[in-house]
């Protein structure tokens, strides 16, 4: 890569000189300029630029002249014009490139700079924004930048004592003073800036201009991209508290619970979604954080969901319905009392604080990010997905869970990111909830076994234990369907989802998927960190045992144990 040698030396980054511009040079060794091709007449002539000077200087000054930043659309905005403000993206941008730019100013800047900016809402918060990178005071407003009076603007500059000042204006005042100053009409994006020597001899009426440098204003698209993200892990967090509020308002009911841990496995997918962008350490402690508190729910989510099923059927005994709601309410008060905890308000607010304050990987920070960039994660997002679920063995609990797991992440990648993606976003969220509809039906199913396998019947009348073990039949009948329908191995996304839709609405009662307003989230919406289950050949179901150890070892599960008939 070559690098643009100017006047204030060599310049790394030649992607922040002269970018588009198609043709003629830039800088020479000399401070000379080639002008374009069908220049504009107006202006100094060529002679006037160079720097040799001969004679007195009455006057000899550095002077910045930039364009605002990125503003609002004018087409959109109902207020005074003067009034329209930056856009987030085009802050973000000019807080990450006005300073490298201005860092080109070298000695001009250090024996005292005074910023000016129109009194308009979008240049004086340019102005500020250069005023911190160059620690000058507050920016003078001027009127004649706001009214583009080029004549008066050179009379202040002629009056000012200061060596450098840099003018933050608009277009065309910006364009046309460059271009009356040194003869060469450059093309002036938001953010722009270009860099003059001015000089005037005692005898001269009239200033000569050596162009320092220019510098084309950032791309302030990148940067509303990570805005964007951002306000998107902004609003999960926010709805994260939301719904822990509303549980605590009613604990009694199971969708309170349920809508909790769907907005943190919903936070913890979009957190995951940005991790190739967002600083490691950053993204490792909110997905850790998290986590742990949704652990933490793993066994009364479950207790609610077979509650329901237990309700649910035909014939079945009351008792035991309310049998599986007295361990219901005990795991519920365990969990209401660690959530209400410190360390529970800790971990929520770390995770809130990073989830409010994300931090970007050093090059994304500096250059922003690409919106085709964001879709070339979500599609290969989804192509991992599609391959993982050709070769899903549906007798692996273990695969199964992960595929699940996997679905959620795609669905809600493609529900909170839709404003980068296409139109057929829309349709793989669909296709992910069919998905999830019957991978969830089967995970539901081997959780309710190992449940009911460890249920204490001792206290049980003899039409509770019938009720139990028919809840169990049915649960088992799931599995068995699920192994035998020929699918390991070669089911496709919309061929799964749509057997497992027709197989429900055909009545297996008790394994419908639940709702809610966040999402279309489920059976029990267990997560990747919480125990899976294997089946046996003689229907019984065991827990996988690396993720009931790393549980025990974290210590983070707040169940019982469950004594054994």
């Amino acid at each position: 890569m070559s690098n643009y040698v100017t006047m204030a030396g060599v310049i790394e980054r030649p992607e922040l000189v002269v970018r588009s511009l198609s043709r003629g040079a830039f800088m020479g060794m000399h401070g000379t300029v080639t002008a374009w091709e069908n220049a504009p007449a107006t202006g100094y002539n060529q002679g006037e630029i160079e720097p040799d000077v001969k004679g007195g200087c009455a006057m000899a000054k550095t002077l910045v002249l930039m364009r605002h930043g990125k503003a609002a659309a004018r087409e959109t905005w109902r207020e005074d014009d003067a009034l329209r403000p930056l856009t987030e993206g085009g802050t973000r941008a000019l807080e990450e490139s006005v300073p490298q730019s201005l860092a080109l100013l070298g000695g001009a800047a250090r024996d005292g700079v005074q910023v000016w900016a129109s009194p308009a809402v979008r240049t004086v918060q340019t102005a500020r924004i250069v005023a911190h990178a160059l620690k000058a005071g507050e920016p003078k407003e001027c009127e004649f930048l706001w009214r583009q009076d080029e004549e008066e603007f050179l009379a202040a500059l002629e009056e000012s004592d200061t060596s450098c000042v840099v003018a933050v204006g608009h277009n065309p005042f910006v364009d046309d003073m460059t271009a009356r100053l040194t003869g060469v009409r450059l093309p002036f994006f938001p953010g722009a800036a270009v860099a003059l020597r001015l000089e005037r001899r005692a005898a001269s009426p009239k200033p000569s201009a050596r162009l320092l440098w220019f510098v084309q204003g950032p791309k302030s698209g990148r940067f509303a991209n990570l805005v964007a993200l951002e306000n998107v892990i902004a609003r999960a967090s926010d709805t994260v508290e939301m719904r822990l509020k509303a549980f605590f308002e009613n604990e009694q009911d199971p969708e309170t619970m349920h809508k909790l841990r769907v907005s943190i496995r919903t936070m913890r997918s979009l957190v995951a979604f940005i991790q190739p962008w967002q600083k490691e350490s950053q993204n490792k402690a909110i997905q850790r954080d998290l986590r742990t508190v949704v652990r933490w729910t793993s066994r009364l989510r479950e207790l609610d969901v077979l509650v329901g099923q237990a309700a649910e059927l035909e014939g079945g005994s009351l008792e035991l319905v309310e049998a599986i709601v007295q361990l219901r309410n005990e795991e519920r008060d365990r969990v209401a009392k660690k959530l209400r905890s410190k360390q529970c308000r800790r971990l929520l607010g770390n995770a809130r604080a990073h989830a409010t304050g994300i931090e970007w990987r050093k090059g994304i920070a500096h250059e922003g990010i690409a919106r085709k960039a964001v879709r070339a994660r979500f599609e290969a997002l989804v192509g991992d997905l599609e391959c993982a679920m050709l070769a899903l063995d549906i007798a692996d609990a273990e695969a199964t869970h992960d595929v699940r797991k996997d679905a959620k992440r795609v669905r809600y990648a493609a529900e909170n990111f839709g404003m980068f993606l296409d139109e057929g976003a829309v349709a793989v969220a669909k296709r992910m909830v069919k998905m999830q509809d019957g991978l969830g039906a089967i995970c539901d199913a081997r959780v309710n076994v190992g449940i009911i396998d460890e249920f204490p019947r001792k206290k049980l009348s003899e039409a509770a234990a019938l009720s139990l073990a028919a809840l169990r039949e049915r649960n088992v009948a799931v599995l068995s369907e699920a192994l035998g329908a020929g699918w390991a191995g070669r089911a496709s996304g919309d061929a799964y989802g749509d057997a497992w839709s027709d197989r429900t609405d055909e009545g297996a009662q008790g394994a419908q998927p639940s709702q809610d307003a966040d999402s279309s989230q489920t059976g029990q919406d267990a997560v990747a960190e919480e125990p899976v289950h294997d089946m046996g050949n003689d229907g019984s179901v065991r827990p996988v045992e690396a993720e009931r150890s790393e549980e025990a070892q974290a210590g983070q599960m707040i169940t019982d144990e469950v004594p054994k008939q």
